[in-house]
Parts: structure tokens; C-alpha cells; sequence
């Protein structure tokens, strides 16, 4: 986020900035599929069919959340067209999803050790604005960790489109980068896209894809440190999508 736009990300790291009801409706469908799979792997049982079950429960409670633990997680949809028509194109989605996925968990990841959603906070000593060692924390969440003899790293995406694992690449890069300074160098990081042709993609991650990626970690600290949040300069992406737009100070009226 932050080389998309420092303002957006120090606005969305303050609290001036929430998902707006478009990028949830964008993002529901993996939201809702990631929900069923953790859920189901969390279970210490998972069964044939017990997520494309769970699928209308779960997307129930994420858009009419009922308490206010589940109200915490869930936003407003702004739904495509008739809402009727868009929850169950949603819903009808999910499921083919999960039944393809169900195949790849148990020939992946249910034999073996196994943790959804693990969550990694660590340490690490970067140079300073002065060049000083100074401490940071690397933080995320990676969607399964998995051990049949070494650490597998494997991230659900639900998308149809092939090329949009292309993009996120960096995603695992960060992954992998951050579970060799916590643990060791992980096996391999890969994604899960059933809906894709090639269901699984394992990510070619070198020793130069971690430098890259360090140094860019040093980049955005460094910009922390010294405060630069300016705006981008084009507006490529200043819509109504964006979820701080109005807190932008590319976008404030002067007062006279």
C-alpha cells in the first residue's frame, strides 16, 4: 500500500481510513472462502462436504452479523445490482471454490502438521536514519503453515484470474522472508487458486527476491521515520474506492 500511495497507508495506519462498501463486496468472495477453509481446518477433524456446508452460515454471518464479536469483522456491501441476485452469485461462487479446494487440502496440508491463519510477529535489526542498527518488527499473517519435514508457506486466493497470482508475488515474498528470520528458510511458498487452471502455483523465491524485498522494508521504514506522507502525484486510483479519500490532503478545500 505504501508504494501505491504513502498518504493512504499513514491515513489507513492512523484510523482515518476504513474499507469502503465497494472493496468489500470486491474482496467478499475470498473473505467468505478464507472464513470456510480456516474454520474447517481449525475443526482437528475436517470431513468430506463440511465446507461447502458451511458456506451459506458463514456468509450469512459475515454480512448480518448478529453479535458484537461478528460485527467487528463485517462492514456494509454495496451489492452489484439486485442484492438478492449478487448474494447468491457470491454464494454460488464460494462453493464451487471450496469443492475444488477440498482435493488440494487433503492431499496438501491434512496428512501433515498444520496451522491456518498463523500469525508471525519478528524482530529484526535494520540501519538506521544515521546508520545505527535499530530494531523493527516484521508482522502478518500467513493463511497456512504447513510441516511435513520442513515449513511449506500456502496462500488462498480466490480468483479466476491466472495472472492476478503475478501480482501479489510480493505477498509471499514478505512470507518467506519473515519465516526464515523467525524460524528457518521455509521450504517453499505457494498459492492455492482452485478456481484457476493451475490450481497450485509454488513461488520461485531467490536469495535476491529477500534482498529486494528487505530493502524495501528499509525504504518504508526509513520513510516512517522521517514523516513523508505526502499523496501521490497522479490521481490514478483517487475514486471512490479509495478508503481515505476523504481524510486526503491531496483532496482538502483551503479555508480562507
Amino acid at each position: 500500500m505504501w508504494e501505491e500511495c504513502r498518504q493512504k497507508q499513514h491515513l489507513m495506519w492512523t484510523g482515518k481510513g476504513k474499507a469502503t462498501d465497494r472493496m468489500l463486496r470486491t474482496y467478499l468472495p475470498g473473505t467468505v472462502a478464507d472464513l470456510v477453509m480456516r474454520e474447517w481446518l481449525q475443526s482437528g477433524d475436517p470431513q468430506p462436504g463440511q465446507m461447502v456446508e458451511a458456506v451459506e452460515e458463514v456468509f450469512d454471518r459475515y454480512v448480518s452479523p448478529k453479535t458484537d464479536a461478528q460485527k467487528k469483522d463485517a462492514g456494509v456491501v454495496r451489492w452489484k445490482g439486485d442484492p438478492n441476485k449478487d448474494k447468491e452469485s457470491v454464494k454460488k461462487f464460494v462453493r464451487e471454490l471450496v469443492v475444488k479446494l477440498e482435493p488440494i487440502l487433503f492431499d496438501l496440508v491434512v496428512p501433515y502438521d498444520y496451522q491456518p491463519e498463523k500469525s508471525f510477529s519478528v524482530r529484526v535489526n535494520i540501519p538506521g536514519l544515521e546508520g545505527a542498527p535499530t530494531p523493527i518488527l516484521l508482522r502478518g499473517g500467513i493463511d497456512i503453515v504447513v510441516r511435513p519435514k520442513r515449513f511449506q508457506l500456502w496462500d488462498l486466493k480466490a480468483t479466476s484470474d491466472a495472472s492476478y497470482v503475478k501480482k501479489v508475488l510480493g505477498q509471499g515474498v514478505f512470507y518467506d522472508l519473515a519465516w526464515g528470520l523467525l524460524f528457518e528458510p521455509p521450504e517453499s511458498f505457494g498459492f492455492i487458486v482452485p478456481m484457476c487452471a493451475e490450481t497450485v502455483v509454488r513461488a520461485r523465491i531467490t536469495e535476491e527476491d529477500r534482498t529486494v524485498m528487505m530493502s524495501r522494508v528499509i525504504s518504508f521504514a526509513h520513510a516512517q521515520w522521517r514523516g513523508e506522507w505526502y499523496p501521490k502525484v497522479d490521481d490514478v486510483g483517487c475514486n471512490s474506492w479509495c478508503p481515505v479519500s476523504h481524510a486526503c490532503e491531496k483532496f482538502k478545500a483551503p479555508t480562507f
